[in-house]
């Protein structure tokens, strides 16, 4: 089977993102909220020859909500498929959306780890969508954003920890969108945002200085998710170079805005 690699976008952060329309079922716990330490409702741990792992339903670290999922690895292996972490709820017709044919989505998810590394990545059941690995961050939650081209199968998520270093990872808020929705607010309301002015922009983006006073670090995306431009926290940006169309204007605490270049 060729293997489709998924472009990739990492973000660092310690809040969400606002609210999105996550396209996976909501009866299948995508955020964990249902379960009970001796019940991973809808979820499995697969483990492969060689590996070891167990997880719990667990309320005591969670990201959003009342619940998170704990990961606990016991022993890595050299392939990531040998610890999956899926979803086992119903893969009926009506249950798991279709990602179309060269529409652009995004899968991202929340996790956290204090004594773990290695790296991570996704794949889907029954298709050859699979990403890069990607390297684990020790620390607070850290958002995970995963951006891939659908390929017009059904997409049920597995978060593969094959290759992790052994440790402990809290898993949470698993959530799929199209990319162009990009999990924030619409155009029309982010032109009316002063956070970032003006909106359009032509040449300079000037970033209202309390909204930003916190951040080290900005970045902006493009809508396939690649990086285009990186920098110190500043309170005006410097756009002329972009080609014009809509980006995504990112910082290091996790807050965003989608502004447009004309």
């Amino acid at each position: 089977m060729k293997k489709i690699l998924l472009s990739l976008v990492l973000a660092f952060a310690a809040n969400s993102f606002q609210a999105q329309t996550n396209l996976l079922p909501s009866a299948g716990n995508f955020d964990f909220e249902g379960g009970s330490p001796t019940n991973a409702y809808w979820w499995f741990l697969g483990v492969g020859s060689g590996a070891s792992a167990n997880f719990v339903w667990q309320n005591t670290e969670k990201h959003g909500g009342g619940a998170a999922y704990q990961l606990n690895v016991v022993t890595a292996t050299a392939d990531q498929w040998r610890i999956q972490v899926a979803s086992s709820y119903s893969e009926s017709a009506a249950t798991y959306p279709t990602v179309a044919n060269g529409t652009s989505y995004t899968l991202r998810f929340w996790m956290k780890t204090t004594n773990g590394g290695g790296t991570v990545r996704i794949s889907n059941s029954g298709s050859s969508l699979w990403s890069a690995d990607v390297a684990i961050t020790q620390g607070d939650w850290t958002l995970y954003s995963f951006v891939f081209t659908g390929n017009a199968t059904k997409y049920k998520p597995y978060l593969e920890f094959g290759k992790s270093a052994v440790g402990t990872y809290y898993i949470d808020d698993v959530v799929l969108y199209e990319t162009s929705s990009l999990g924030i607010d619409d155009t029309k309301n982010q032109k009316n945002n002063k956070a970032i002015y003006p909106n359009p922009a032509k040449d300079v983006l000037n970033l209202d200085v309390a909204m930003f006073s916190d951040a080290k670090t900005i970045s902006i995306y493009d809508l396939s998710g690649k990086k285009v431009f990186t920098t110190n926290a500043a309170k005006t940006i410097n756009v002329s170079v972009l080609p014009k169309g809509n980006y995504i204007l990112t910082t290091d605490l996790g807050k965003s805005f989608k502004f447009i270049k004309n």
